[in-house]
């Protein structure tokens, strides 16, 4: 019976109740008509009619006397009309009516028969709402006009000038890729990244009518995703013509350097932009036929400034450097800071030293001397053997979009509309930059997206309406890498869990990708006013077609450590700086990469849907299919003039993504039931191959006829309630509330991100990882060299069922370090509860405050896990555990105990093989002892997942870690979070020529993982730190930021004809101080929360854990401070900071995101003048003068994750907090010039 009643709401959600419009493309208007003694009238006649289009529309009044048009197309010059008999007719000229908002307009009528005729103009735009409890502003195409707007291609910067949004797009707790951004209704969003406020197509400033962003207090038609809800609407013609010509203008004149290139000394980087264009919009058939078209033109030759990690001269010229133990020297000595800190091996040492004897390879050699520039840049790089290069790269973007638009009036009840989009942009992206001068782009991006969408609003009666778009979004991009110089390979210096010796010589061939997303919606609104009541139901069909071309195929030599070495102390000079590991890393990488030696070298084949090989490099392309169908039924009831109680269901139903080609494999282990699986193999301490059943893929998805990733969710319903109230002693105030529940959007992204990389029957990558973790000395002298790098080998064809490194039954993943990232097949929807609960107060003068309080809980969300991470492991006969024994080998190590003199610990002694003291080239006194010896830096840092990897090969299978994979990241529902903000918005309406909105947050995120799902996570971040106590990282979130203020304001200056001052002069006198308009962003905030890393893989293989702090809390206190270098830093002292930090022990590590990053500010101006052309015509030429960081104040960037680097990593002392990066551009003028009509 239950599942019968399912079935049967299933069926009438999906069948019964049309497809809805969730972004919603009209607004509404409604009010209650009052008599002079505040008793209401019913049945007054109101009339909301706008002349420039003929639009018209008549409802009554209720018996609460509460009217309402439920929907109406957004915009100016609308007027209402109140009649009653016995009252004399009011009406209210010049309205605005903003998108996806209601406008609550009040009339009290008086007693007579003469009409009474307000004139409203734009001051009061903003109005309470008395409806609901959205959170959220609305900006007018004429503000659009009047603000300085850095990029015209796209309104973006309004959708940072919301209550509760941070400048990374996290909106009120959710993730940035929850938010959803519509164009007149069709999806926009780029399904594939959910980069925030990127809009696919393109949406010009001047193709704008309205812009309405939605941070809280979602009601019930809300769209997909619990972040943000982002409506824009094109512009549309009317019975005037109106239209501009523009042309924008930005060179080197106008614009200031970069701080850093400033400081170093590099030249200001070139720039030419020019964006011009021009709109116009009229009618065709007059109350009948109009249309609207704009064209957007923009051509920038720019540069953008890249700094690249490249050899000092010394270690060009075959001298390696290292930091000596002399007085006062640490490991953040550099040369050019601590000179007699510095000692050096010649080449010939260095070929003494080398135990094969060979030295330094010829071939890096030449790749140091002739490839890398010199370095103009020593606060960058390590200092010792290496610093940084600055040049200016060019990033030239040529773009050009078209936008139309026709609306129809076949009666006045029935309109139609069509709108269509078109973008054409060839660019060098941030990217895509040249790996070094003279080189040609690394990636050079094309758009060719479009857009289309047509649709009928049909007035059915006075009470009902109905709207219905069917319409594409079609994004088309490329991102093409030029020829691979190297010929099949590719040669980079990235170790995974060291600092990267220098960057990589050439740009990497391999992730050329091109991309063709095909949104197609047919999308219903209904709604029916009974009564008191506003019913509305609705509801919307997508269907996704997703294609993805990434080529892959060139083989990579990684040189340096890596592999099965993670150190070289039997070869490092004796007057080394002692006990320090980054003073041993930094030698060692130096030394081994000097020798050109292999740390690993790594393939990739792809195969067709038959199975055959494809020649390398090749392409991978994928061909996914996606539906999605979300409806809902809401009620909006108008108990009393003062009372509103909104309720609502939403209902949503995605399908499981599939590829339609049958290039499809999944596996079917649950996350649960394999990590349960290991963690009680663990507690018994048992070992083997077959102590945790093997991940095994097969064919997957309708084409295969086979199991989907996951299983589709049918029970996705999101109840949502809300109320307003407006108290009779007060009417000027009003309170409301309001709980939801939201689910976010479907985890195709993660899905598609995975699959291509991962697919296994269809894509095998292959690696091959030299050295032996107990004979350091010994692979230093028998691994390959790049003289004679090996080609890498094609495996077998796959087969399935497939089990992924595994060979007869015998695990080799986690001695190879081989990654895997797979989805739970238990995968359930995420989702939030919101809670909201403000207050609105209009004061005189057209002043607005909005008080809220917002609050979220996120569960279930999206969270990517290391399934093959550490788990604590007994030793039987002695009874010690892993963790105890490397607690112990590490505080040993720490407090600089030689490695010849460890006790020997029984666990070290039980799981290693007896003759592991003596199988290697020095023979130790005990397991303990050489295990430490060949990974020394490892346990002096606490790297406790590394230290057991290399040691795999000693150890049985499934000891600590799983043996199948070095990494097994699962998408798991084990993502929580919570959200508490106070959000306030001072709203002025335009009087006196003045208008502005400011907005304050004061809010705080908490999670477990901030990561969205189409990034995975890597670099050794993003992961949930240990999944078997998946809140160890519970913490601020990485976009938590305390305090937010945004702002904008436009004021015309009260000089000149018709203003206060000046009112009566003559023309040419006005011509000279009259039309003047200053307008303004400004925006401030407190730092973001980061973690203080400690280069030290804990848990996970590949998840850096955070430092433990246990130091002077004065040694960590943000603020700007200049180094001796004069490299910028949020430290003071940096070894001071560094020294509050400790290593993990064991599998204690400490507490995510405790420290902030740099506070941020910048302020936008711009000053106006406007010269009446042709008055009668209204014809006018605007001169504007834009300045973007008009103060040039360097906002620098939040210290950067996942590039080893150091500023975030407490081995790096020489870059611990170290600023590289500023956050926004210096200052720039643009000058603009606008003939309006």
């Amino acid at each position: 019976m239950r599942r019968s009643f399912i079935g049967s709401v299933l069926l009438f959600i999906l069948f019964a109740v049309p497809a809805i419009i969730y972004a919603q493309t009209t607004a509404s208007v409604n009010g209650t008509v009052t008599d002079p003694s505040d008793a209401v009238i019913p049945g007054a006649t109101v009339v909301l009619s706008k002349a420039s289009t003929g639009v018209r529309y008549e409802v009554k009044s209720d018996s609460a006397g509460s009217y309402h048009f439920a929907s109406v197309p957004p915009g100016p010059g609308y007027s209402l009309e109140f009649s009653a008999p016995g009252f004399s007719p009011f009406k209210i000229n010049d309205i605005y009516v903003n998108v996806a908002n209601s406008r609550t307009q009040n009339a009290k009528l008086t007693v007579g028969i003469s009409t009474v005729e307000v004139q409203v103009t734009d001051s009061s735009d903003v109005t309470l709402n008395t409806t609901d409890a959205s959170i959220g502003n609305n900006f007018q195409v004429s503000k659009l006009q009047d603000l300085p707007v850095y990029d015209r291609s796209t309104p973006s910067v309004l959708f940072s000038l919301q209550p509760g949004i941070t400048s990374s797009g996290a909106t009120t707790g959710a993730r940035t890729d929850q938010n959803n951004v519509t164009v007149d209704g069709l999806d926009v969003n780029d399904v594939s990244n959910g980069t925030f406020a990127s809009i696919t197509g393109n949406a010009p400033v001047d193709s704008i009518q309205e812009f309405r962003g939605t941070t809280g207090g979602f009601t019930a038609d809300n769209g997909p995703g619990g972040g943000g809800q982002f409506q824009l609407i094109t512009r549309s013609g009317s019975n005037q013509w109106h239209g501009n010509i523009n042309e924008y203008h930005r060179d080197n004149s106008t614009t200031a350097n970069n701080w850093f290139d400033a400081n170093e000394g590099v030249p200001q980087p070139e720039l030419v932009q020019n964006q011009f264009g021009g709109a116009v919009g009229g009618p065709i058939l007059h109350d009948k036929l109009f249309f609207f078209f704009n064209f957007l033109d923009s051509r920038i030759a720019q540069q953008a400034t890249v700094e690249r990690t490249v050899p000092l001269p010394s270690l060009a010229a075959g001298t390696i450097s290292y930091i000596n133990n002399n007085t006062d020297c640490t490991d953040s000595s550099r040369q050019n800071t601590a000179a007699n800190c510095i000692s050096s091996l010649t080449p010939a040492q260095v070929q003494q030293i080398d135990p094969a004897h060979v030295g330094e390879s010829p071939q890096i050699l030449a790749l140091f001397q002739n490839r890398y520039p010199a370095p103009n840049d020593l606060s960058h790089g390590d200092g010792v053997n290496t610093a940084g290069f600055r040049f200016n790269s060019p990033e030239p973007d040529n773009l050009t979009n078209y936008t139309g638009r026709v609306d129809y009036a076949f009666t006045p009840q029935i309109k139609f509309f069509g709108i269509g989009n078109v973008t054409r942009q060839n660019a060098v992206q941030s990217n895509g930059l040249q790996q070094f001068p003279g080189d040609p782009p690394s990636q050079q991006f094309v758009d060719r997206s479009y857009r289309y969408a047509a649709g009928m609003d049909w007035e059915i009666s006075q009470s009902k309406f109905n709207q219905l778009t069917y319409g594409s979004t079609v994004q088309d991009f490329d991102d093409s890498r030029p020829s691979n110089v190297e010929g099949l390979y590719h040669v980079d210096f990235f170790n995974g869990f060291t600092p990267t010796l220098v960057d990589d010589p050439y740009s990497n061939p391999s992730g050329a990708t091109s991309r063709h997303v095909i949104i197609s919606q047919v999308n219903d609104n209904f709604t029916w006013t009974l009564g008191r009541h506003q019913l509305q139901l609705g509801g919307y069909f997508k269907w996704i077609h997703f294609m993805n071309s990434t080529t892959s195929g060139y083989d990579t030599y990684n040189i340096g450590l890596g592999g099965h070495l993670s150190g070289i102390p039997q070869l490092e000079p004796k007057n080394i700086l002692p006990a320090d590991s980054t003073a041993s890393e930094d030698f060692d990488n130096a030394f081994v990469s000097s020798l050109g030696r292999l740390a690993s070298t790594a393939g990739t084949f792809n195969y067709d849907v038959n199975g055959n090989a494809l020649a390398q490099p090749s392409s991978s392309i994928r061909k996914w299919v996606d539906y999605q169908t979300q409806s809902y039924i809401s009620d909006s009831w108008k108990i009393t003039p003062q009372v509103t109680i909104n309720a609502g269901l939403n209902y949503q139903f995605f399908t499981v993504p599939y590829e339609s080609q049958g290039l499809e494999t999944i596996q079917t282990t649950g996350f649960d039931q394999y990590f349960d699986a290991r963690l009680k193999q663990s507690a018994a301490g048992i070992s083997g191959n077959n102590a945790v059943p093997f991940i095994t893929y097969v064919l997957g998805g309708k084409k295969n006829n086979g199991p989907g990733f996951y299983k589709s969710n049918l029970l996705d319903f999101a109840p949502h309630v809300a109320f307003a109230y407006t108290p009779g002693f007060d009417p000027s105030t009003v309170f409301n509330a309001s709980a939801s529940l939201v689910y976010d959007r479907t985890v195709i992204n993660a899905i598609l991100n995975q699959q291509i990389e991962y697919s296994y029957l269809f894509q095998q990558n292959v690696t091959n990882q030299n050295g032996n973790v107990n004979d350091p000395t010994g692979s230093v002298a028998n691994d390959p060299r790049i003289a004679s790098a090996p080609t890498v080998a094609a495996p077998p064809t796959p087969k399935a069922p497939f089990q992924p490194w595994v060979t007869n039954g015998v695990t080799n993943g986690l001695q190879g370090g081989q990654f895997n990232t797979t989805v739970d097949p238990n995968l359930k929807t995420p989702y939030s509860i919101l809670l909201s609960f403000g207050m609105q107060h209009q004061f005189k003068g057209s002043t607005v405050l909005k008080v809220n309080y917002v609050g979220r809980l996120g569960r279930r969300l999206l969270a990517q896990g290391d399934a093959a991470q550490l788990i604590d492991f007994p030793d039987a006969a002695s009874g010690q555990t892993m963790n105890q024994a490397m607690q112990n080998i590490e505080r040993e190590v720490r407090a600089g105990m030689s490695e010849k003199n460890l006790p020997a610990e029984p666990w070290f002694e039980h799981q290693l093989a007896s003759n592991f003291k003596s199988s290697g080239s020095t023979i130790y006194p005990n397991n303990t002892s050489a295990a430490v010896a060949s990974n020394t830096n490892l346990v002096r840092v606490g790297d406790f997942g590394d230290f057991i990897q290399a040691l795999s090969p000693y150890l049985q299978p499934n000891v600590g870690m799983s043996a199948q994979f070095g990494e097994n990241t699962f998408f798991t529902n084990k993502g929580f979070s919570s959200y508490n903000g106070l959000l306030v918005t001072l709203q002025k309406n335009l009087s006196h020529g003045l208008q502005f909105d400011v907005n304050y947050t004061w809010s705080h995120s908490i999670d477990n993982t901030s990561e969205v799902a189409n990034d995975g996570a890597g670099d050794g971040y993003g992961f949930i730190c240990d999944l078997v106590h998946p809140r160890a990282c519970r913490g601020n979130s990485d976009f938590d930021t305390t305090h937010y203020i945004t702002s904008d304001v436009t004021y015309a200056l009260p000089f000149g004809r018709g203003r206060s001052i000046g009112a009566t002069l003559p023309r040419f006198a006005d011509e000279l101080i009259g039309g003047w308009s200053v307008s303004g962003i400004p925006s401030w905030h407190s730092g973001q929360a980061w973690s203080p890393l400690s280069n030290a893989f804990v848990a996970g293989f590949a998840n850096d854990a955070p430092a433990i702090f246990n130091g002077d809390k004065n040694a960590i206190k943000r603020g700007i401070h200049k180094g001796e270098d004069g490299s910028p830093n949020v430290f003071a002292d940096p070894t001071a900071a560094v020294n509050a930090f400790s290593g993990p022990l064991g599998l204690s590590i400490g507490s995510r995101n405790i420290l902030r990053g740099p506070e941020f500010f910048n302020m936008d101006a711009g000053l106006a003048k406007t010269f009446a052309i042709l008055p009668s015509r209204n014809i006018n030429f605007k001169f504007r003068a834009d300045a973007f960081n008009v103060l040039n104040h360097p906002n620098f960037d939040d210290l950067d994750y996942g590039s080893y680097s150091g500023q975030t990593t407490i081995t790096a002392t020489s870059n611990f907090g170290q600023l590289t990066a500023t956050n926004g551009n210096p200052r720039v003028l643009q000058l603009s010039g606008r003939i309006e009509f």
